[in-house]
């Protein structure tokens, strides 16, 4: 059983670093990071922080703990979630170099941490993907092991990001009830708490929420709200979710459903993420 759920965690691993490989085109730019990309280097910090540390006291099977953990649910099923649109080839915008240098960055410290573990997937990586973009040794093997860049690391953005998080899975839940896809959008959440550091949590991440939660506002408040709402419990208080959907949401909906059929549809006839298609669409 052990063996099993180990196989599937390197399954997750092992599409994570696929997702640097396709997408990172260059080597991205160490400005204009977004919160996202400022809490991913914090956290990879941390990891490295203990890592060092569990090292030295011998505790190498902590070390690999932390390091799945850290790719399985902040780099893999958080951060990627995050960004995915900013790495798409037809996006313009200026951050999406920054998420370039997040990705590749991430990508080379978890190469070398990984190295003891996994030497030949860590060989890997820093072969195909960091010495692609950076004057690296021969082998990973050959590298020095990261030491921890203290500036970087923001404890108040950590905690606030597992707030986020947690809001995020009562939204999941709230939507459960309503049976509302994640895919479709709704007009807004409310979180309603007497925690100070989840109202900061509410505000200073509030872009990472809209994108995360797929809602148009999300907002603190002291009290219940009005209206025609999913209700949620959880650590933080109880959120509400407005399960509304008017003319404009559902329109959204249906070309967000649609999205998912092509891009079904295009791997289903093993087109590349660069590959234009011709698409026809017949509807009433």
């Amino acid at each position: 059983e052990d063996m099993d759920v180990l196989s599937k965690s390197f399954v997750v691993l092992r599409n994570s670093f696929k997702f640097v490989e396709t997408y990172v085109t260059e080597k991205g730019k160490n400005s204009g990071l977004g919160i996202e990309d400022k809490w991913l280097l914090s956290k990879l910090n941390s990891l490295v922080e203990n890592s060092v540390k569990n090292s030295s006291n011998y505790h190498g099977e902590k070390s690999a703990k932390e390091i799945l953990d850290f790719i399985l649910n902040d780099f893999s099923r958080w951060y990627i979630k995050l960004i995915r649109d900013r790495v798409w080839p037809g996006y313009e915008g200026k951050d999406k170099y920054a998420a370039f240098y997040v990705l590749l960055e991430a990508t080379k410290i978890l190469s070398r941490l990984l190295a003891p573990f996994c030497p030949f997937l860590s060989e890997e990586l820093h072969q195909n993907i960091v010495k692609k973009f950076e004057k690296s040794e021969e082998s990973v093997h050959m590298e020095n092991f990261p030491s921890p860049k203290n500036k970087i690391i923001n404890k108040k953005l950590e905690e606030e990001m597992k707030i986020v998080k947690n809001i995020f899975e009562s939204a999941q839940t709230a939507r459960q009830s309503a049976r509302i896809k994640l895919r479709w959008p709704l007009h807004e959440i409310v979180v309603v708490s007497k925690s100070k550091s989840v109202q900061s949590a509410v505000k200073n991440l509030n872009a990472v929420l809209l994108r995360i939660c797929n809602v148009k506002l999300v907002r603190f408040s002291n009290k219940e709200p009005k209206g025609e709402f999913s209700e949620s419990s959880s650590g933080f208080g109880k959120l509400y979710l407005d399960k509304t959907l008017d003319e404009f949401l559902l329109n959204e909906a249906m070309l967000r459903e649609l999205v998912r059929l092509v891009q079904d549809m295009r791997k289903k006839n093993g087109f590349k993420v660069e590959d234009n298609i011709i698409l026809t669409l017949s509807s009433d």
